[in-house]
């Protein structure tokens, strides 16, 4: 496996998890009483990116 494919690994889940979030928050900025949420939904999509990235960087070094 070469490095862009390692990087490929990591990168993905991260980018599918924030692309989601750019979403939601695009559809929740229509919803004027949902302007509360906005800062939560885009923690929690931080988070679970980061989570993503970890688990992926872990299962990948014991895949490797």
């Amino acid at each position: 496996m070469n490095e862009w494919q390692k990087w490929m690994l990591v990168l993905l889940p991260l980018g599918i998890v924030l692309s989601i979030s750019v979403l939601s928050v695009f559809i929740l900025m229509r919803i004027p009483q949902y302007y509360e949420a906005i800062p939560i939904i885009v923690g929690f999509s931080v988070v679970m990116g980061l989570i993503a990235v970890f688990v992926r960087v872990f299962l990948g070094k014991w895949a490797l």
